[in-house]
């Protein structure tokens, strides 16, 4: 799944939206493709634009050149 098509997965809680943030950290054990984070920076960027959107990740999964034929986001995050 894309990250565009995964975001539509999300929603935000528009009682806690107020006021809006001046930067978002998001937070996730392993980062993998990044599909996850790419699909949520899409809706906080849809509702906060002007706010930075950081990620912090506590492993990342080490992969192979020839698993990025299939990776929709192979080569972004390095």
């Amino acid at each position: 799944m894309r990250p565009v098509e995964r975001s539509q997965n999300y929603t935000i809680n528009e009682d806690l939206a107020a006021p809006a943030p001046e930067t978002i950290i998001l937070f996730d054990d392993v980062f993998t493709t990044g599909c996850h984070f790419k699909a949520m920076e899409l809706v906080l960027k849809k509702r906060f634009p002007d706010v930075g959107i950081l990620g912090l990740f506590l492993a990342r999964t080490v992969r192979m050149p020839e698993d990025d034929e299939d990776d929709p986001l192979a080569g972004i995050f390095g």
